[in-house]
């Protein structure tokens, strides 16, 4: 809530792709309209099978479309995850693999600029699967437990200072 208060402050857009189960779906295409945004975030499914692959593709694919539109954008995608990704697109590949070669695929374009926040919850072990995909994407990452509200929106609003245009949170 604190990131969409900020991009509406800003006159920003923002985007919501959810992946869970077996794909990607864009819940709210790049729109200023931060209410509807917040009135979703409410709302957001989680849980269940992880298509991360896909919720990239996804991602990727509504990046594109407005850096086609506007060719000065220079989005900033907010991944939030766990990194357990455990739904190929190609039934024959292994999910992780399948994610993080495409996480390297997508850093390669140096327009976007990503934020990785992990949301794996703490134990004896812990996987870094969030970690590795953010590195993977050469981006930057977070462990939502270090977070406070107010560190994500200073993180974002440093990037977008001194800029002119909005950028894309997802």
């Amino acid at each position: 809530m604190s990131l969409l208060l900020d991009a509406y402050q800003k006159r920003d857009r923002v985007a919501m792709i959810t992946f869970r189960r077996r794909e990607a779906t864009v819940l709210l295409p790049p729109t200023p309209s931060i209410e509807l945004a917040a009135r979703l975030l409410s709302d957001l499914p989680v849980g269940g099978r992880t298509p991360l692959s896909a919720g990239l593709a996804k991602g990727y694919e509504t990046l594109l479309t407005q850096m086609r539109r506007e060719p000065n954008l220079r989005p900033l995608a907010v991944l939030i995850t766990d990194g357990k990704s455990n739904v190929p697109l190609r039934e024959e590949v292994n999910p992780m693999k399948e994610a993080l070669a495409m996480a390297e695929h997508l850093g390669r374009d140096a327009r976007i600029h990503w934020i990785v926040v992990d949301t794996e919850e703490a134990g004896i072990v812990r996987f870094e699967l969030a970690r590795r995909i953010a590195r993977a994407l050469g981006g930057e990452y977070f462990r939502i437990d270090d977070l406070r509200a107010a560190d994500l929106v200073k993180i974002v609003s440093q990037y977008t200072a001194g800029r002119t245009g909005p950028y894309t949170t997802q």
